[in-house]
Order: C-alpha cells, then sequence, then structure tokens
C-alpha cells in the first residue's frame, strides 16, 4: 500500500497543489497555526454530552426540539473512527484515505446513518445556517460530504444529510466570572459528494508528479514564499 491521506491533506490539495506536493511529497510543510484548545474543550464536551444519550438511548432536546427521528448511533467501531490515529479509511487509486468523524446518528425509522460535527465559535450574533461565502464554512460543507463518502465507501447505510451541532459563544457579556455561556443550533446540510472521487484522482496524480506544481494564485504561503525570495 503507497501513502495514506487525511481529509486534512485533502483539504489542503484543494486549497494549493503546491502546498500539497511540497507537504506530503518533500516533507516541506507550512509553518502551523495557533491551536484551537477552546473549540477543542467545547467538542469534547459535546461528545461527552452525546455520549450519555447515546448510553441512555434517550432522545437529545436539541434534537427532540426539531421532532427529529435521530439518535446517536451505537457502533463498536465509532470509537475508532473518532481516534485521530485511526479514523475510519478506504482505498481509491492504489491509496489509502481517512477521516475522523465527530459523530454519526441514526435514523430510527428508515436506519440510515448521518455524518454530524461539532462546531464552535464564539460571537456577537448566534450561527444557525451555515454561510455559502465564508471559506471555514465550505470546508466544513467538505468535510462532512467527504465522511459521507467514506461511509458509503464502507457499505455503510450513510445519508447525504449531515447536521452540525454549531455552539456559539456570547461574547457579548458585561462580564466573565469564569463562564462563557453557549448558544447551541443544529444546522441541517445536505452533502455534495460528487467532487470527492476527481478530486482524489486528481490528487494522487499529482503526488505522483515528478514536478512540483504551480502554487494556487490565492495561497498567501506561496506568495509570502515568492515575495520573501525576491529579496
Amino acid at each position: 500500500m503507497k501513502n495514506s491521506f487525511s481529509r486534512t491533506a485533502v483539504d489542503l490539495f484543494c486549497e494549493c497543489p503546491r502546498c500539497f506536493y511540497l507537504h506530503h511529497k518533500m516533507k516541506i510543510r507550512r509553518p502551523p497555526g495557533y491551536p484551537f484548545t477552546l473549540n477543542a474543550a467545547v467538542d469534547k464536551l459535546t461528545k461527552a454530552e452525546f455520549d450519555l444519550y447515546r448510553n441512555s438511548k434517550d432522545i437529545h432536546p436539541l434534537i427532540k426540539s426539531k421532532n427529529l427521528d435521530l439518535m446517536p448511533l451505537t457502533h463498536p467501531d465509532l470509537s475508532q473512527w473518532r481516534n485521530n490515529r485511526k479514523g475510519i479509511r478506504t482505498h481509491f487509486n492504489g491509496y489509502e484515505f481517512y477521516g475522523i468523524i465527530d459523530d454519526v446518528w441514526l435514523h430510527t425509522g428508515d436506519k440510515t446513518w448521518h455524518v454530524v460535527e461539532y462546531k464552535a465559535t464564539a460571537k456577537k450574533d448566534q450561527v444557525t445556517s451555515l454561510d455559502a461565502t465564508a471559506e471555514h464554512h465550505k470546508i466544513y460543507q467538505k468535510q462532512v460530504s467527504f465522511y459521507t463518502w467514506l461511509l458509503i465507501q464502507n457499505g455503510y447505510p450513510a445519508d447525504l444529510t449531515s447536521y452540525f451541532v454549531y455552539s456559539t459563544g456570547d461574547n457579548q457579556a458585561a462580564e466573565f466570572n469564569d463562564r462563557l455561556s453557549f448558544r447551541t443550533a443544529l444546522i441541517e446540510y445536505t452533502c455534495d459528494t460528487s467532487w470527492v472521487e476527481p478530486t482524489l484522482a486528481a490528487m494522487t496524480h499529482c503526488f505522483e508528479s515528478p514536478a512540483v506544481p504551480e502554487a494556487s494564485t490565492t495561497c498567501k504561503y506561496c506568495e509570502f514564499s515568492r515575495l520573501n525570495n525576491q529579496h
């Protein structure tokens, strides 16, 4: 088996093929970004909350408020799918691809599976829908679509309808007092998986090429490198 590529590698290729090639083929990596430790804490606690409802077989109030016939899926491989070193995997074009899934919910009627992502931010207005113009929301949409594709490739009854449990911290409070209040919305999104296989095919072709690809015209890292080399 050749290289394994994560969902973040797919995101990197979509953003800039040159950066993807430098990172994965030549081991020249971009400078790391800041760790989102508060977001990770909210993610961890939200998973723990929904796990309580998974174990009790009860309906979470957020799901109940939308009158949805959904509940967290009980599956022996869920802990593996959530593990950063394992995830859910499949093979395509001679390569292995994988992703780390936050959660999967089961439709109690037709028994279909639905990918769920937990997201958090802090701003004045609550996030109640995805913004088609926001780059990070576009990445989120590709994220759940890729995970849905992975489930389908593994033979699971994944539906194209996915959900975001989106928690918005209120940064307008008068004082802190060691508390950050959140407003949480359940956002439905219909996945588009049509881009996945053409993208992975282009990605593996790029990786196997002997030539470093051109930089994306919108890549700030490549632009910084280009300008820096002029001086």
